[in-house]
């Protein structure tokens, strides 16, 4: 009988982590600020286990990156085209920088994605190595 109950509560508490895990929390908002261009648009998207800040943006938005080795930029989101030097897409998560790259983010459920197309700060560090 002991047992019995012991089953019981392990099942109540499998069954409510299921649900919770269905309810909006599941989802992740993506945020895309084009600045001047064509102003803010939020988009809710299903989150899944291991999706990565670029995965999600993809999911919503027409999305164009530039390889350079072993890194990945986004250039171009929704036909909106970073200028080398000018400007460019950075993202934040729930309003902070991450200082990964968005291939390599892994997004969490409830998270807000944000994209901001802004002043290009990265090219000129890059182009000054040595």
């Amino acid at each position: 009988m002991k047992l019995l109950k012991i089953s019981l509560i392990l099942l109540l508490f499998v069954a409510c982590k299921y649900q919770g895990s269905q309810d909006i929390n599941s989802e992740i908002s993506v945020v895309v600020n084009f600045g001047k261009e064509k102003g803010q648009q939020t988009i809710p998207v299903k989150w899944k286990q291991d999706m990565t800040a670029l995965e999600a943006l993809q999911y919503t938005y027409k999305t164009e990156t530039h390889p350079v080795g072993k890194y990945v930029f986004v250039t171009s989101i929704d036909s909106v085209k970073g200028k080398r030097g000018a400007m460019a897409w950075y993202y934040t998560v729930n309003g902070e920088p991450t200082n990964t790259l968005a291939i390599n983010y892994t997004l969490n459920y409830g998270d807000t994605l944000t994209w901001n197309y802004t002043k290009d700060v990265c090219s000129q560090k890059v182009d000054n190595r040595k």
